[in-house]
């Protein structure tokens, strides 16, 4: 790959297609591995920059200054790449993992968030090498539950003390009231934080569904958010029914 020539998404996908299945397959695994190779010299450098202080001499006041104003990144791509960086100080092998391809980018970012857990990320060391061998073991959504898991048991005397008690008190009903529905539930954060991100993804493609209504015949968008949230909920509901 050389990325002096410009890059033309076209000329890309003709490449790929003409390539059989195990080609595809194969591309698909190095593109990967240059990614996390990427994001691994990435987060090293933010980490020197931030070490070194040297961005004050161009008005800069931290390194996500910096992030913002050079590169363009969002804030939630600063704070994955500054609590990755950070990871060199003492935990410098999970950073050489990534950039060597034996885990992956997601994996890493829920460790680097795991130890700048103000509670419980001091303890992260003496558990990194069980962590990681689940990182590259096991399946994205398993290993996340994993993380989530050792923060909670990590964490008893912290905010997640009374996670058990939310999740043996979880409950959720449906009402009908003068023609009205009404949702009503709770539950632990780990189940929470999961239905959220489906949720969420539901809602993503209703957006996208009212998007492409607007583009083809009118600017304004046919439904508001929560009427989107509302639909969204209820596909998730009949998709499940129809599994």
């Amino acid at each position: 790959m050389d990325l002096t020539d410009r890059f033309s998404g076209a000329r890309v996908a003709a490449e790929v297609g003409s390539m059989p299945y195990a080609g595809q397959v194969a591309r698909v695994r190095e593109l990967e591995a240059l990614r996390r190779r990427v994001e691994a010299e990435l987060a090293v450098t933010v980490q020197t920059i931030s070490e070194a202080g040297l961005f004050e001499e161009d008005g800069h006041s931290s390194v996500r200054a910096v992030l913002r104003a050079e590169a363009r990144m969002s804030e939630g791509e600063i704070s994955h790449l500054v609590r990755t960086g950070r990871l060199m100080v003492d935990l410098p092998d999970v950073v050489d993992m990534l950039g060597n391809g034996t885990i992956g980018v997601a994996q890493t970012h829920d460790l680097a968030r795991a130890r700048a857990n103000p509670r419980c990320g001091d303890q992260l060391a003496d558990h990194i090498e069980l962590l990681t061998g689940q990182a590259r073991d096991l399946e994205y959504a398993d290993f996340r539950r994993c993380v989530r898991r050792w923060e909670m048991l990590a964490d008893f005397d912290g905010a997640h003390h009374d996670a058990e008690l939310a999740h043996e008190t979880r409950q959720a009903g449906i009402t009908i009231r003068d023609g009205i529905g009404h949702l009503s539930g709770n539950g632990g954060s780990l189940d929470s934080a999961e239905l959220k991100e489906i949720w969420d993804q539901f809602t993503q493609a209703e957006f996208l569904d009212d998007l492409d209504i607007a583009t083809a015949a009118t600017s304004d968008l046919p439904r508001t958010a929560g009427q989107r949230r509302w639909d969204a909920l209820l596909k998730i509901f009949r998709t499940a029914a129809g599994a």
